[in-house]
């Protein structure tokens, strides 16, 4: 099965779930190679190029904040958003994804969900992204180590997961139809399509 097999379309939805360093961010890397105008939006701050301390993502412009990312989406096309601390709130992190929304056309990755909810919700534009964007052209994967704590439109509406090792066991009940037979190898994840035909879980590997 080629990389492209795996990745969402641009009118799908996917979620990444798994506990640190499993290689949730690696995998959504090359993922986001299947695009072309895309949006990822890094508040943890990790995710780099090479050895670089700090690096962003080669190819992406930089923004630090909303209105970094409105200049800067007039001028590129693949953006990072990396949000200095004061700009990590509620209001904010509504304006970056209502101007998704009204931009459209957009492939958007948010590295970890839990990071844009406030007391356990998310801006009301992520879920509007989430439920009404495909018809603008917004497709959407997202990365979490904790799903039982995000917004269940989150999961309710993703078509393909991919599901690295869970040690928390409420979060292994959640996507207990997602996980297949045996363990996982180093770097291993269960991955399955929600779209008819439905696809069975099977076990995919990272090749670092």
């Amino acid at each position: 099965m080629r990389l492209s097999d795996l990745a969402p379309a641009l009118h799908e939805r996917g979620l990444i779930v798994g506990t640190t360093g499993c290689g949730k961010s690696v995998l959504a890397k090359h993922l986001l190679g299947c695009y072309r105008h895309t949006l990822v939006v890094d508040t943890k701050q990790t995710l780099g190029s090479g050895e670089r301390m700090g690096g962003h993502l080669d190819g992406y412009a930089l923004a630090t904040s909303p209105g970094d990312l409105e200049r800067l989406g007039k001028r590129f096309e693949r953006l990072q958003y990396r949000p200095e601390f004061k700009f990590q709130n509620a209001d904010d992190f509504e304006r970056v994804y209502n101007w998704v929304f009204r931009r459209g056309n957009t492939f958007v990755y948010t590295d970890e969900l839990y990071d844009i909810h406030h007391f356990n919700v998310p801006p009301p534009s992520f879920r509007r992204c989430i439920t009404s964007g495909r018809e603008l052209g917004i497709g959407m994967l997202h990365a979490t180590q904790r799903p039982r704590r995000i917004d269940p439109v989150v999961w309710t509406e993703s078509e393909k997961y991919y599901v690295f090792k869970m040690r928390h066991p409420d979060d292994r009940r959640l996507l207990s139809g997602r996980l297949g037979e045996g363990s996982l190898p180093p770097f291993g994840f269960f991955y399955t399509h929600d779209v008819e035909p439905f696809h069975p879980p099977v076990v995919k590997r990272l090749r670092l």
